[in-house]
């Protein structure tokens, strides 16, 4: 029953969207200040739902006003104000090449890019999109993706039991598994182009073995299916499997070439890398000019209302629990500890200001380039970075 009811509650909040608990409604949003955050986060893979609808109240807010002042925005209020960029979903992870299929009828007149990650990535870049007709288009070769590699990566038990199917193409194209007990009438889709598939299924039985098909279509519909195979949910595992490692300094600074490419009556987008990055991909937004009005008063004393934000602890440990309570149950490393003693912790681990290990130790803020947002690529490697006899 217990296990039924987090069940209940695990599914509520992603029907939701919304943690437990009001939402502090603003006049003015977040993103009107903090444009930047904003579009870090909303650009990478894997969103934090909370700050995908931008409802920001649900782990930064208290709830109460105070008065601050505005001297700053009064005086910039002549520079141009930040580009707001409506990002798109439809990037697929880290990797040198990315392409991307966009209808006309959703852009505008250019898009706006950017790759890399931290101190290693491009500025915010334009493309520019002639008519779709003055484009020349790809030679269609008739056939369909050659499907290599289909493995199963882990099979896991947490809230559900899922398994994490992975295959290679030769040729950017789509992902479809087909799956189930007797046969794979049950099919999980991604649409992202890639040559390095992955697709997560939930929901299974514990101790069944099903049957699966992978399937891939390139951009001009070629299709390709591989043999039927099986898997086993009897036991658990994960493969060490090698992924691509996000950019660094060291690699040097990272270089993009965009073209652009006429796909039926779509544009097909292709962005080469000098090495792996993440590519983050939007349409920028018009935006209004802003007007600045200053109260009467004395000089330096205009203000607006601000919520009071929650403390560092707040934010990166007990909002987390208002949502995933249930991680307490054995799921999770322990948190709210000091790491062991003689342990190095790499400074990409974020520790509280007072050195305990939070849930932000192992996790990224509101967006990452990996699944569950953690820091590292997998498992193994978040857990080698501290414990390295593990």
């Amino acid at each position: 029953m217990r296990a039924k009811l987090i069940l209940f509650m695990f599914g509520l909040l992603l029907a939701t969207g919304s943690p437990p608990g009001e939402v502090w409604a603003s006049e003015k949003p977040c993103d009107d200040c903090h444009r930047q955050v904003v579009d870090r986060g909303m650009g990478k893979r894997y969103v934090h739902m909370p700050f995908l609808k931008k409802q920001c109240a649900a782990c930064h807010v208290s709830g109460q006003t105070v008065s601050v002042p505005t001297r700053r925005e009064i005086e910039t209020a002549s520079e141009p104000p930040p580009q707001k960029v409506k990002w798109l979903r439809d990037v697929q992870g880290i990797a040198e090449q990315h392409w991307v299929l966009l209808s006309p009828e959703t852009l505008g007149r250019k898009l706006v890019f950017k790759a890399g990650e931290s101190t290693n990535r491009t500025d915010l870049l334009e493309l520019p999109l002639p008519p779709l007709g003055s484009l020349s288009a790809m030679a269609n070769d008739g056939r369909g993706p050659a499907i290599a590699e289909v493995r199963v990566s882990d099979v896991r038990r947490g809230i559900s039991t899922t398994a994490t199917i992975i295959w290679t193409t030769d040729e950017f194209s789509d992902s479809l598994v087909g799956y189930g007990v007797t046969a794979p009438d049950s099919t999980k889709a991604d649409g992202k182009l890639t040559r390095e598939h992955e697709v997560l299924l939930t929901g299974l039985d514990k101790d069944r073995t099903y049957r699966f098909q992978v399937a891939s279509r390139d951009v001009f519909g070629n299709l390709s299916r591989s043999d039927l195979l099986e898997f086993s949910t009897s036991t658990t595992f994960i493969r060490d499997i090698p992924r691509h490692e996000r950019n660094s300094a060291s690699a040097g600074p990272v270089a993009v070439t965009p073209r652009l490419y006429r796909q039926g009556d779509r544009y097909l987008a292709t962005f080469e890398a000098n090495q792996p990055v993440a590519l983050s991909l939007g349409i920028p937004e018009e935006t209004p000019e802003r007007v600045v009005t200053a109260v009467t008063g004395v000089p330096g004393e205009e203000s607006r209302s601000h919520p009071v934000l929650k403390s560092e602890l707040d934010t990166s440990l007990h909002a987390c629990d208002s949502c995933h309570a249930y991680l307490k149950q054995g799921y999770s490393h322990p948190v709210n500890v000091f790491p062991k003693s003689g342990m190095v912790v790499p400074k990409e681990y974020s520790l509280l200001p007072d050195g305990r290990i939070s849930c932000m130790t192992c996790h990224v803020a509101h967006g990452g380039d990996y699944e569950y947002r953690l820091v590292k690529s997998g498992k193994k490697d978040l857990c080698l970075g501290c414990h390295t006899d593990y």
